[in-house]
C-alpha cells in the first residue's frame, strides 16, 4: 500500500499485514512485551497445542507491528517447534525480511507455502522480498499469484504496475517474461499481454507484438486497443514484392519448404460469405462503395485461384487488404497465391498474420503442421502460438503439447517444458514421452522425479539405451549406487560405444568402494574419452585406495597436464 511519502507510480514493497488471529480467550488481553512462553501460556489458560501456537503467532504478529523483528522471530520459532504451520513460517519470513535476511526469509516463505500454497499474503510478501532485491521477474510471479488468489489486494496491483515498468528496462527480463506469457498465458491478464505487446511494437518486434495482442483478445475479446494494434500491424506489413525480394534464396531454405507449403494447401475456411470475417471492424470506415469493392475482389480472386492465375489473384487480394487490412480470409488467400508463386517467405508471413486474426480458419492438426514449418524456420515464438491455437480447438491434441515441450526445452524454459510433457504423458503414456519428461527433470535437477520417469520408460521399453544411461546418472546423483550401477551396466550392454555410461558406472563403483571394478571401468571410459581430466583423477583415486601409488601419481599428473586448475 502507498505510504504518505511515496511518489505516485512507485512501488511500495512492504509485507502485507497478516490477517488477525482471533484471541483464543475473549476475556484476556496481552501487553505487547517480551513474555516468556510459560507466562504467556498461563495467561491464556492453555487447553490445547493449537491454542498455544495461535497465541504465539498473535504475539509475533504484534511484535512485528511494533518493529520488534527479532522478538517476533523468537516467538515464531516457539510456534514452529510446538507445531509447524503456515502462519508461523509466514510471520517468520516477515520478521527476517525486516532484518534484511533475504535468503532466510525466502526459505521461511517457501516453508509456509509448502504448508498452505493458497495464502495470498505469503505470495505477496515473497514478491515484496524479491522486489527489494530487484529480482523483478520473481517479484512479478509472487504478486501475480497473490492477486489470482485474492483480487481485492489493490496494493499488489499497484506494485505489479511498477514492476512491469522495471522489467521493460531490461531486454533479457522482457524476453524471459515473454516466454512465461507464451507458456502460461492464462496466468496473466489481458491488460498485461497488451502492455507487453506495446513494448515489442515500440521496438519494431511485430511478431512478438502480434502474439501478445492476439492472446489479449483471447482473454478479453472486446479489448478494442488490441484489435486496433493488430489492424495497424496488418497495414504496415511490407508489400509482397518487398518481402519476396528480401527472402532467402531457395537453396538456403529448409528442405521441407522447397515445394509448396504442403501442411495447409487447402484450408477449410469457415462456412460464410466471402466478405465476412471474424474481425471486420473496419467495414464502417470504407463506406458502401468500399464494401462493394471488397466483395467483388473476393469473388474475382476466388475465381482466379480456381483458374490457377496466381498473380492476378494476388492482385485482387492485395486490393482487399488495402481496404481492410484485418481481413483474415483475404490474407489467407493472398498467402495461397504467394505460395503457388514460390514466394515462400511472403506466403508464410501472410499465413501467420491471417491466423493471428482468426485461428479458427483451419483445423487444429493443420495449425500444428503450420507450427512445424515455423519451427523448422526457427521462428519459435510463432510456432508456439500455432500450437497453442491448436490446443484452443482441441485440448487433447498430444502433438501440440509435445512440440511445445520440445521448443521450451530448446529455449531452456524447463519449467514450461515439464508442464507440457506431463500433459503428453496423461494423454499418451508411451516410453519416449516418459524419457522426454525425464530429460527435462534432469535439467531441473529434480533427481527423484527424473528417476521415476526413466524407470517408467525402461519398464515400457527395455531396449531404450538412453533411458538406462540417464537413469544411471540420476540414481548416481541420489546416491542410489546399486541402482545406478545396474542401469549403467545395462546401458553399456545396449550400446558399448558411449563414453559417459562408463563414467557414471565408474563413479558409482568408486562410491561403493568397489575399487578394482572402478579402475577397470575408468580405463574403459578413458579409452573412449582420453582428454577428460576428471576421469584420470577418479582413476587416480581408485589406484590410491588400492595403494598402487605409482599408478595413482601418473593419473594425477595426466589430469593436471590436461587441466592445470584441477
Amino acid at each position: 500500500m502507498l505510504n504518505p511519502t511515496q511518489k505516485k507510480g512507485q512501488g511500495s514493497f512492504e509485507p502485507i499485514d497478516h490477517l488477525p488471529i482471533p484471541n483464543p480467550t475473549s476475556n484476556q488481553s496481552f501487553q505487547l512485551n517480551h513474555l516468556n512462553l510459560k507466562t504467556m501460556v498461563q495467561a491464556m489458560g492453555q487447553t490445547s497445542e493449537t491454542r498455544s501456537v495461535e497465541a504465539l503467532c498473535q504475539v509475533a504478529a504484534d511484535m512485528l507491528k511494533q518493529g520488534q523483528a527479532q522478538i517476533a522471530i523468537d516467538y515464531c520459532w516457539m510456534a514452529i517447534r510446538t507445531q509447524p504451520n503456515a502462519q508461523a513460517y509466514k510471520l517468520l519470513g516477515d520478521g527476517l525480511q525486516q532484518l534484511q535476511s533475504w535468503t532466510e526469509a525466502e526459505q521461511a516463505y517457501y516453508q509456509s507455502l509448502q504448508q498452505d500454497s493458497k495464502q495470498a499474503e505469503t505470495h505477496a510478501n515473497l514478491g515484496a522480498l524479491y522486489a527489494k532485491q530487484q529480482q523483478w521477474l520473481k517479484a512479478l510471479d509472487g504478486y501475480q499469484r497473490a492477486l489470482t488468489l485474492k483480487p481485492e489486494l489493490t496494493a499488489v496491483e499497484q506494485n505489479i504496475q511498477y514492476i512491469w515498468q522495471q522489467i521493460c528496462k531490461s531486454e533479457d527480463n522482457v524476453e524471459q517474461l515473454y516466454e512465461r506469457l507464451v507458456a502460461e498465458p492464462k496466468r496473466f491478464s489481458a491488460k498485461h499481454h497488451f502492455h507487453l505487446g506495446e513494448f515489442f511494437l515500440g521496438r519494431q518486434q511485430e511478431a512478438h507484438a502480434v502474439v501478445c495482442y492476439r492472446q489479449a483478445l483471447q482473454l478479453e475479446p472486446n479489448l478494442l486497443d488490441a484489435k486496433q494494434r493488430l489492424e495497424q500491424i496488418a497495414r504496415q506489413v511490407k508489400p509482397t514484392s518487398q518481402i519476396a525480394r528480401s527472402s532467402a534464396t531457395p537453396d538456403a531454405r529448409p528442405q521441407t519448404l522447397q515445394a509448396k507449403v504442403q501442411p495447409v494447401p487447402d484450408p477449410q475456411l469457415p462456412a460464410r460469405s466471402p466478405t465476412s470475417t471474424t474481425h471486420n471492424s473496419q467495414s464502417h470506415l470504407v463506406g458502401q462503395s468500399g464494401i462493394d469493392q471488397v466483395e467483388e475482389c473476393l469473388k474475382q480472386g476466388a475465381r482466379l485461384l480456381q483458374q490457377q492465375q496466381w498473380q492476378e489473384a494476388l492482385n485482387c487480394y492485395e486490393r482487399v487488404i488495402t481496404l481492410q487490412p484485418n481481413h483474415a480470409v483475404a490474407r489467407w488467400q493472398l498467402a495461397t497465391a504467394l505460395d503457388h508463386l514460390d514466394q515462400k517467405d511472403a506466403a508464410i508471413e501472410h499465413y501467420f498474420l491471417s491466423l493471428s486474426l482468426d485461428s479458427s480458419q483451419v483445423s487444429a492438426s493443420d495449425l500444428c503442421r503450420f507450427g512445424d514449418i515455423l519451427k523448422q524456420r526457427h521462428q519459435l515464438d510463432r510456432a508456439v502460438s500455432c500450437y497453442q491455437w491448436a490446443l484452443q480447438q482441441d485440448e487433447q491434441l498430444v502433438e501440440a503439447y509435445s512440440k511445445l515441450g520440445e521448443i521450451f526445452f530448446q529455449q531452456e524454459n524447463y519449467e514450461s517444458a515439464v508442464v507440457n510433457f506431463r500433459q503428453v504423458i496423461q494423454l499418451e503414456p508411451e516410453w519416449q514421452n516418459y524419457h522426454a519428461l525425464g530429460d527435462v527433470l534432469l535439467q531441473l535437477e529434480q533427481w527423484e522425479e527424473a528417476v521415476q520417469a526413466y524407470q517408467r520408460a525402461v519398464q515400457l521399453n527395455s531396449e531404450s539405451f538412453w533411458s538406462y544411461h540417464s537413469l544411471g546418472r540420476a540414481c548416481l546423483e541420489l546416491k542410489q549406487l546399486q541402482d545406478s550401477i545396474a542401469a549403467s551396466r545395462r546401458a553399456i550392454e545396449l550400446n558399448p560405444k558411449v563414453d559417459w555410461s562408463y563414467y557414471h558406472l565408474a563413479e558409482a563403483l568408486s562410491s561403493s568402494g568397489e575399487w578394482q571394478a572402478a579402475i577397470s571401468t575408468y580405463q574403459d571410459f578413458l579409452r573412449l574419452n582420453p582428454n577428460f581430466s576428471y576421469g584420470y583423477r577418479g582413476l587416480g583415486n581408485a589406484f590410491a585406495k588400492q595403494e598402487a601409488w605409482d599408478e595413482a601419481i601418473s593419473c594425477y599428473e595426466t589430469a593436471m597436464a590436461i587441466d592445470p586448475g584441477l
